[in-house]
């Protein structure tokens, strides 16, 4: 991009706009816009659609699946329908939107209302893994189209053609909206990418021809984001290119919205409408079309080269254009290259602010937090990229070890296996917390089998994700005899430093269930995906005694500058999204730290398939059983065997 004042003036216009409206659209409209009140809330004086769930056969994963389906009132098999396939983010299945987002209670209402006409939503589980698959998100294409739609095809009374069909998501989901849709042009003329997630494919996969087939066959594109989203480029790079080769595209900013069902839900309410009016719903008669076969494209043959070495001299990191200033010029300039690496013909040395050799998700956070800033005259030019973390206060103490816990008295009953739930039974508090949005999942009766006063854990889920996404891992700590403290994570992961309190405050008040039952002194912290960084948060608080990390290093690369105790990483082998940055904070680390990957595991895989090692490592930390330290330490440690391929050091 040019330096030129006239750009620079109009781009601060752009930026003053962005943050003075709640939405901003391209599109000559009323919507989108904000809903009324009461839109995502039950009115008992209408009809109500029908919410089930469906079985189906699946030749990607070749096994059952279940997906939701909503019927809406008055469905008949004498009339046709439309058909949305409405994602989920990471973390969740086919539960997650009907649990947390009322899809059929928005739906029902604008149907009420006459916003919208009638059409069937379907609910799938986005997660398409199985035996052998190493990406269930990227499998779930082949899920969908070979399976999933040609099973609701030929059981309900729904259009076959192109024209009456839409797929929309949120977050994770959203990323895939992008990319089904745009590469499926043929199945899908409609697309809504809610809050899309770093999955979301580069343009230049996105658009293989330019955009020439998406100017020709999409009816409607529909973007959407929170204007505090620290995932906000993704979209805002396919809504840039769509712009610039005229596709039309609708963009709908939520103003001092995160990455939260707030714009999930809203963006449902608009898009719904709007998807109507371009022609979804439209009453027409269509000739059936056969849905294809979706095979895997051949992987392109790449040439190494050496990399390129940079000329220019930068003032400010994060000013990629060199105009002096962090705005939003520079992230225009970092989406063109995005997703690429060094052997792509994109990659530019510039924008690899981190020095890993690839244009992500690294690098667009330290533009973000730099974001507004202007050069100065005392800043020293540098033109050479580091793989050091940056912005680390000057206070920040030194990374040294610090025993797990004071004493390795053991506290809890032994048990034969972590690979099992434990002896305490179980239950769920919810509503609970400083929020009244978490849950604390413990032993039924605390101070019971010999425990008087029990570990503590606190999770915080992935994007999207409600803990009791996870409560697989969750129960079976309870079992064991932790009490864990779980609620939605946010982009700054502040919520853990304030539940981490708040978990401490329950142990002396009287009035507290939890009164004197909870082990202060032993207290751990972990998440998955954005829910790591919230244990990153307190990972230097000296109340905590550990950290565990699942498929989430952190975005900014100064992860391994906040640790303190001793840490572990779970990470699958095959995570696109988190493997590189969860690498980058294992190699910075100076505190003892164990990493251990999932062969073959994808995104989801750490607080899953890891549960038996974080079972055992919460026991090993948190209860004084010393001899778990071989388990992941040495040489035939339990876990760098079978799915395992571990690695340690400061030990």
């Amino acid at each position: 991009m040019k330096k030129k004042v006239l750009s620079v003036l109009l781009t601060g216009l752009l930026i003053i706009t962005f943050l003075n409206v709640t939405a901003i659209m391209t599109t000559a409209a009323s919507l989108p816009t904000t809903p009324p009140s009461g839109y995502d809330k039950v009115q008992n004086n209408i009809p109500h659609g029908q919410v089930s769930y469906i079985t189906y056969q699946s030749t990607a994963t070749n096994s059952q699946r279940r997906a939701r389906i909503y019927l809406p009132p008055g469905y008949s098999t004498s009339n046709k329908y439309s058909v949305m396939y409405l994602l989920h983010g990471i973390g969740g299945n086919e539960d997650e939107w009907y649990n947390n987002g009322a899809p059929n209670v928005i739906l029902d209402n604008l149907l009420a209302a006459g916003k919208i006409q009638p059409f069937v939503c379907v609910l799938p589980n986005g997660n398409a893994t199985g035996t052998g698959i190493s990406d269930g998100w990227t499998n779930f294409t082949k899920d969908l189209i070979n399976s999933l739609m040609p099973y609701v095809e030929s059981h309900y009374s729904v259009y076959t053609d192109r024209g009456h069909r839409t797929v929309a998501g949120l977050s994770m989901g959203g990323g895939q909206a992008f990319n089904i849709g745009l590469l499926n042009l043929n199945l899908f003329p409609y697309i809504g990418a809610f809050s899309a997630a770093p999955d979301t494919l580069p343009n230049s996969q996105l658009f293989p021809d330019n955009g020439v087939a998406a100017k020709q066959q999409l009816k409607f594109l529909f973007i959407s984001y929170g204007t505090t989203d620290n995932l906000i480029n993704f979209g805002t790079g396919v809504h840039t290119f769509c712009d610039s080769h005229s596709i039309p595209n609708t963009y709908f900013l939520v103003q001092g919205a995160g990455h939260d069902w707030n714009v999930w839900k809203q963006s449902l309410w608009n898009y719904s409408q709007m998807a109507c009016t371009a022609g979804f719903t439209d009453q027409n008669t269509s000739t059936s079309t056969p849905t294809p076969t979706v095979t895997s494209k051949p992987t392109p043959t790449s040439t190494t080269t050496l990399k390129p070495t940079s000329t220019a001299t930068s003032f400010l990191k994060g000013d990629l254009n060199k105009d002096g200033v962090v705005n939003m010029a520079d992230v225009i300039l970092m989406a063109s290259a995005f997703n690429s690496i060094i052997w792509d013909g994109r990659y530019k040395v510039d924008l690899d602010l981190n020095g890993d050799e690839a244009i992500n998700m690294a690098d667009v956070m330290i533009v973000a937090s730099q974001f507004n800033m202007v050069a100065n005259n005392t800043n020293t030019p540098t033109n050479t990229p580091t793989n050091k973390p940056t912005n680390t206060p000057t206070n920040t103490p030194t990374n040294t070890p610090t025993p797990a816990v004071s004493t390795n008295a053991r506290i809890l009953p032994t048990v034969a296996s972590v690979d099992k739930d434990g002896p305490f039974s179980t239950v769920v508090d919810q509503n609970v917390g400083p929020t009244k949005k978490g849950v604390v999942v413990r032993p039924a009766t605390l101070g019971s089998l010999g425990v008087s006063k029990h570990p503590i854990f606190l999770w915080g889920p992935g994007s999207g994700s409600q803990p009791l996404d996870y409560q697989s891992l969750l129960k079976r700590l309870a079992s064991h005899g932790f009490v864990i403290y779980s609620e939605p994570s946010t982009n700054s992961g502040a919520e853990m430093k304030v539940a981490l309190d708040w978990i401490i405050s329950q142990n002396s008040d009287s009035s507290s269930p939890y009164y004197n039952k909870l082990d202060t002194s032993r207290i751990g912290a972990g998440g998955h995906s954005l829910g790591s960084i919230g244990a990153y948060v307190v990972a230097s608080d000296p109340r905590i005694t550990t950290t565990i990390h699942c498929d989430g290093g952190s975005f900014d690369g100064t992860g391994a500058s906040k640790l303190r105790k001793p840490t572990a990483f779970i990470c699958g082998l095959a995570d696109t999204l988190a493997l590189g940055n969860t690498q980058n904070d294992y190699k910075n680390a100076t505190v003892p730290i164990w990493f251990g990957g999932i062969v073959g595991g994808g995104h989801g895989s750490g607080p899953f398939d890891g549960i038996p090692a974080i079972v055992a490592w919460c026991r090993w930390h948190l209860a004084g059983e010393t001899e778990r330290k071989s388990a992941f330490i040495g040489s035939g440690a339990t876990y760098n065997t079978g799915i395992w391929q571990s690695q340690y050091k400061n030990w």
